[in-house]
């Protein structure tokens, strides 16, 4: 049997426009051969541990479209962290309001 690595990466984000701009948000990033995850790194401290309305899945990761971008070259790494900031942000107003924002 093959056994596939994860690689993580566990950091404080300050994403722009939100309300963790100043006080952050930790997340861990999880890559694997096929797929990369995002969830907040103790989920539940700040965001629902998983809230469909939300777009936080049952394993607490983030759900970056029905296609997220796999960035495996320069410009989709660029284009994955976008999607990343755009989620944040709408969780951020989604926090504020109580209502995904479309």
């Amino acid at each position: 049997m093959k056994s596939h690595s994860l690689s993580k990466i566990q950091g404080v984000a300050y994403p722009a426009s939100t309300i963790w701009v100043s006080s952050g948000i930790s997340l861990t990033i999880t890559g694997k051969v096929t797929s990369i995850a995002v969830t907040e790194t103790t989920p539940g401290m700040i965001l629902p541990s998983f809230c469909p309305e939300r777009h936080i899945n049952g394993d607490s990761s983030f759900c970056l479209g029905l296609k997220p971008v796999r960035p495996d070259d320069p410009n989709s790494a660029a284009l994955w962290w976008l999607h990343l900031l755009q989620y944040l942000q709408c969780q951020s107003t989604a926090a504020k309001v109580g209502i995904w924002s479309m």
